[in-house]
């Protein structure tokens, strides 16, 4: 990860833009759409200053999300995979055990486990 100073202001921009709701779920598209840059720009300069994809940074996020949604609201990990932008469930379900090590379910399962402690 690059220091803030040498970022670009533009990018910088996205960068916090993007933990919006809105924006989380808009995915790449709105992420894309707010650069007002070409893709292959944006995927350059996230690579760059990163080290990530657009694409992992929108999915980074929204897992984020997920993890979220599934500790502090009774809605199904079906439910939260569409409600965080995800088009497909397999995908998401794949996503998560990468990231947490465990299902959605689970997950939700082990932390609440965890606060009762």
């Amino acid at each position: 990860f690059a220091s803030p100073h040498t970022i670009p202001p533009w990018l910088l921009e996205i960068y916090q833009s993007m933990q919006a709701e809105e924006n989380i779920i808009g995915g790449r598209e709105t992420l894309l759409a707010m650069a007002n840059r070409t893709p292959e720009h944006v995927g350059r300069s996230f690579k760059k200053y990163f080290a990530i994809t657009p694409s992992q940074f929108v999915n980074d996020l929204r897992l984020d999300y997920a993890s979220d949604l599934l500790l502090h609201s009774t809605l199904s990990p079906t439910e939260i995979c569409y409600k965080v932008g995800f088009g497909n469930l397999s995908h998401f379900y794949h996503l998560f055990k990468k990231r947490w090590n465990c299902s959605p379910t689970n997950f939700r399962k082990q932390q609440r486990q965890t606060l009762l402690i």
